[in-house]
């Protein structure tokens, strides 16, 4: 499934914020999810 517009606005504004964290205060922990489960992550 390709990937849309409104996905692809919403991940890069998502990754901004985590990259403005302070890494030496928070853990940010990323890994893939299944495109197809991703609706149910939470």
């Amino acid at each position: 499934m390709q990937e849309g517009i409104y996905e692809s606005l919403i991940s890069k504004l998502v990754q901004s914020k985590l990259d403005e964290l302070d890494q030496k205060v928070f853990f940010v922990d990323q890994k893939p999810i299944d495109k197809a489960e991703a609706k149910d992550v939470h």
